[in-house]
């Protein structure tokens, strides 16, 4: 994919910036991000714990997944957030995105993939799907999806 205006980075954004990011979109949702989470703990967490892959245009970012690639143990990684936001959307930015999370576990020796969905969010279900995710398990409004890296 040609990222056309486009730059990615690993691990580039701040935690200050995650912060603005993660508060500008926190109403991208069923359920606004800061009624499920107190917002500086969460990017302190994801500071902490997680791997970022984003995309930037112009100086902002425009599209962001975290990553837990930690668990040596079990060998599964699992994507804590995943936004791109409105201006940006259509563009396959979260595929691509997607696809270096992929690479990154699998050069880490990681088996698998896991992540948490709204059930009503429709075109991120697709997306999972399309790039190879399935069902793990359902409960209430979330559904666990997988993906198997080898």
């Amino acid at each position: 994919m040609v990222l056309k205006n486009y730059v990615y980075k690993e691990n580039h954004i701040t935690q200050n910036q995650l912060y603005d990011f993660l508060y500008a979109n926190k109403d991208d949702g069923r359920i606004p991000l800061d009624q499920r989470v107190d917002i500086a703990e969460f990017a302190a967490k994801m500071k902490r714990n997680g791997d970022f892959f984003e995309i930037w245009q112009d100086d902002k970012i425009v599209a962001l997944i975290v990553a837990y690639i930690n668990n040596y143990e079990t060998k599964e990684a699992f994507i804590t957030y995943v936004r791109t936001t409105q201006i940006a959307r259509g563009n396959g930015l979260a595929s691509f995105l997607l696809g270096k999370v992929f690479e990154k576990c699998s050069e880490r020796g990681f088996c698998s993939v896991s992540l948490e969905v709204d059930r009503i969010n429709s075109p991120a279900i697709t997306l999972y799907r399309r790039t190879g995710f399935i069902l793990s398990r359902e409960i209430a409004d979330a559904l666990f999806m997988k993906k198997s890296l080898s």
